[in-house]
């Protein structure tokens, strides 16, 4: 038996539009031709295909079993089939981002024309549709227990993958799955896993081996500290083994000071984490109340004590007028002047099939009707409020990015 466990490619129908089709959690486009694939970019690791070629050569010894990345990979969906073709798989299981759904699903019914392959499906819209497509939708074995699972490197190499780093070669790192929080436009915690964390002789074993093939991690975690006793745990261990490597982390604003300090110590030189709006009834339809400006603020100056660089990310969409967005703008540009050790990122907000976001606009009948190649958070709206429509929030994204670069308050700002 050959098994194929593929990324779809970067370029599907179109050679000047990279579509991030990795394991990422967020799905979006950027404008990178084809052959122009320069490092640093967002490109995150495929944890749960590496995850799963780990089980299935450990589980069936005799079957041939490939990884492929063909986004990291830059390649286009043509290439990619006369992949297909020259190796003949038996069966190839492949993610499908809610983005690309339509452009991959054509592109496997051309791969069944010249192709005998049986293919299975996974990822956030099959799960949400339960519609195959004359495909099969697989669950993956990796799931049933994720706090033990092993990821596999030699198929998926450390040198393709970029986020949140300052050195290069990195490693993105996962400690745990989905987060305590329950935030209402959240993939991974409305569609995907309850929060479980790894054994942490697991993650250890897995820093340690790496730490001589890298220079940093980036912990890929949707929030490393959502239980004290985990991150805790983690950064004693990593000092007490001496893994001396600098780490970047995702988590949110509620994380205490001896915590930072404990992280820091650690080797903790940067954190990301979500504000998405100053609009105290945008916040609480997210449920996140506990965001605000001075508490914001005050995250900030404590990172900046511990020489920690932040980034705060945003989301452009949400329910909220034009004037909070404009509003929103400002106040997280000013924090950034305030705290140089920081930067910021603005998105535009998706209502992902699955999350209760998309539920509120699917029941107030604010869903436009674009198809899903639209739920691209870097450049189109799929909403249409009675208030604002998804050209006037895709003007807005495109204002609050023209505000980020006249500021120079990106990420790797001097």
């Amino acid at each position: 038996m050959k098994i194929l466990y593929a990324v779809a490619p970067a370029f599907l129908f179109d050679n000047n539009r990279h579509w991030c089709n990795s394991g990422s959690r967020w799905s979006f486009s950027m404008d990178k031709p084809k052959n122009n694939h320069v490092f640093p970019h967002y490109q995150p690791f495929p944890f749960k295909l590496s995850a799963e070629i780990d089980c299935m050569k450990q589980t069936y010894p005799s079957y041939e079993i490939v990884g492929l990345d063909a986004c990291a990979r830059d390649m286009n969906e043509k290439e990619f089939i006369d992949f297909m073709v020259k190796e003949d798989f038996d069966r190839m299981v492949i993610e499908v981002p809610t983005s690309t759904y339509p452009l991959i699903t054509r592109m496997l019914h051309s791969i069944n024309q010249v192709c005998d392959v049986n293919i299975a499906v996974f990822g956030d819209i099959y799960t949400i549709k339960q519609d195959t497509d004359s495909f099969y939708h697989c669950g993956l074995v990796s799931q049933i227990h994720p706090e033990n699972i092993v990821f596999d490197r030699t198929d998926f190499p450390n040198e393709q993958y970029s986020n949140f780093e300052f050195h290069r070669p990195s490693a993105q790192v996962l400690t745990s799955f989905a987060c305590r929080n329950n935030c209402g436009f959240c993939t991974e915690r409305n569609i995907c896993y309850k929060p479980y964390f790894r054994i942490m002789d697991y993650v250890m074993d897995e820093l340690n081996s790496l730490k001589d093939q890298v220079k940093q991690y980036h912990f890929d975690d949707m929030n490393i500290a959502s239980s004290e006793k985990h991150v805790t745990d983690l950064c004693n261990r990593m000092v007490k083994e001496d893994v001396n490597l600098p780490w970047t982390c995702l988590t949110d604003i509620k994380v205490p000071e001896e915590t930072i300090k404990l992280m820091n110590e650690s080797g903790c030189v940067g954190i990301s984490f979500g504000v998405e709006s100053f609009d105290p009834l945008t916040l609480a339809l997210i449920n996140k109340n506990h965001v605000s400006y001075s508490n914001v603020q005050a995250f900030l100056k404590l990172l900046d004590k511990y020489n920690i660089h932040g980034v705060a990310t945003y989301q452009i969409g949400l329910p909220q007028t034009a004037t909070s967005i404009i509003d929103t703008v400002s106040k997280a540009i000013d924090l950034c002047r305030e705290f140089s050790n920081s930067s910021l990122q603005f998105s535009i907000a998706t209502p992902f099939p699955g999350t209760r976001f998309h539920k509120m606009c699917k029941d107030h009948g604010w869903l436009s009707d674009r198809d899903y190649t639209f739920y691209d958070g870097s450049r189109y709206s799929v909403i249409d409020y009675p208030f604002l429509f998804h050209s006037e929030i895709e003007g807005y994204h495109e204002y609050a990015m023209k505000q980020r670069e006249e500021s120079n308050v990106g990420f790797r700002r001097k």
